[in-house]
């Protein structure tokens, strides 16, 4: 019997997903759970199992195609119970009519159809998955090829039983194997094109909202974080196993000017012509991942301890850069920060995650020279910038808020109050 498999509930918030890789061709017999096809939602890159075993009869997408809950994806011809019964009693009947033979012969059992050489088992990846059998790559070797726009079909596999690995592909990508045949051109030389990631194209949806909707301006700013990094060098080893970083600090400078500044944690709704005031703060941390930057909610950040707050950012961190994390993560954030510091820079305009009013972005802490009671001296400085909505927050506002966010990272002692 025929059965189609349509693209399943993908979670919570998920509505879509984008097919990256098609891992079966038709005729191919597949089992229980083996992947049908290789997508992509704005939270991860995941392979499809098929629902049950049975031969590839049709595929109903192509690579690059937005598929929605419940499109058909392929459709496999399965055994069905009754079929089986039948066939079953019909064997039966002309096996009782037939005269007993003088001797039974073994049978055989039918030959599977196979792609490819014939001496080659349906290819594997070593984590045990599928992968498509005109490309003999790991579904991560396929996904590397198309973050560097490199078509495998154009790539020798210098692995076992030539398969591509990761350094093939690098290796192509150095040489420009991409664009060396039929590749494309502009008025000026050869360019390389690639298919825009589903979690690049909602990073480029969300940063032209912020840009058409928000009225952003910056303020820029130091805190002297001397005192606080001597404090966080002789309390780090307190906690076994936690990782006392200087955002834990941060993050907790920020939540207590918040609740001292509430405005900053509000949001607009214009439509209804209100300032909507949070009465809880979930701060959201950016996380620069392999498939962009992603923020993930800390939530109730207001009622952590800087431990805790530097345990939560460690998780948090984690699950993103794993690919496999729950969307509802990534709501609810009241406020944002971003830190620059851990890459290089020090001041930048960050965009505010609207509907929130405020981000901060935090630069590299390092020695400067600076004035203190006439006399030049060397602290550890960390920039500062604050961008806001201005529709909301004032200047004058917005100032004040950095201002005590700068107190409190300046006096170890004050983040240690609730």
């Amino acid at each position: 019997m025929e059965e189609q498999v349509d693209i399943p509930d993908l979670g919570e918030g998920v509505e879509s997903a984008t097919v990256v890789g098609i891992l079966v061709n038709v005729g191919d017999d597949v089992e229980a759970d083996q992947g049908l096809i290789e997508m992509e939602t704005e939270k991860a890159v995941a392979e499809m199992p098929s629902p049950k075993a049975g031969t590839v009869k049709a595929i109903h997408v192509r690579e690059g195609q937005d598929l929605e809950i419940g499109t058909p994806v392929v459709t496999l011809e399965t055994p069905g119970e009754g079929a089986k019964k039948v066939k079953a009693a019909e064997t039966k009947r002309a096996d009782a009519k037939k005269p007993a033979p003088e001797k039974k012969k073994e049978e055989k059992p039918p030959p599977q159809k196979q792609v490819g050489p014939v001496e080659a088992e349906t290819p594997r990846a070593e984590s045990g998955r599928s992968v498509r059998q005109d490309v003999p790559a790991a579904p991560y070797v396929r996904r590397l090829a198309r973050e560097l726009g490199v078509d495998l079909r154009q790539v020798s596999g210098g692995g076992a039983d030539g398969w591509i690995t990761e350094s093939d592909v690098k290796a192509a990508a150095r040489r420009g194997a991409a664009g060396a045949e039929g590749g494309d051109r502009d008025a000026y030389g050869p360019v390389r094109r690639e298919r825009m990631a589903k979690i690049r194209k909602t990073i480029a949806e969300k940063m032209h909202e912020s840009h058409t909707r928000v009225a952003r301006v910056t303020n820029l700013d130091d805190a002297d974080v001397t005192d606080l990094e001597a404090f966080r060098a002789e309390h780090k080893h307190d906690d076994e196993g936690v990782h006392l970083t200087l955002l834990s600090f941060v993050v907790r400078a920020v939540v207590r000017a918040l609740k001292a500044h509430p405005l900053v944690n509000a949001s607009l709704d214009m439509d209804a012509g209100q300032i909507v005031y949070k009465d809880y703060v979930n701060v959201g941390i950016a996380v620069d991942s392999d498939r962009g930057l992603v923020v993930p909610v800390l939530r109730d950040a207001d009622r952590l301890s800087i431990v805790e707050i530097a345990e939560s950012i460690d998780r948090l961190a984690a699950e993103i850069r794993s690919n496999d994390f729950d969307i509802s993560l990534l709501r609810g954030g009241t406020f944002t920060i971003t830190n620059l510091g851990s890459i290089g820079g020090q001041y930048a305009t960050p965009v505010v995650n609207t509907p929130e009013s405020a981000i901060l972005l935090t630069g590299r802490a390092g020695p400067r020279p600076v004035v203190r009671d006439g006399r030049v001296v060397v602290r550890t400085i960390l920039p500062l910038s604050l961008s806001y909505d201005h529709r909301l927050i004032d200047g004058a506002a917005a100032a004040r808020f950095l201002n005590d966010a700068v107190a409190s990272l300046e006096d170890p002692g004050r983040l240690l109050l609730r």
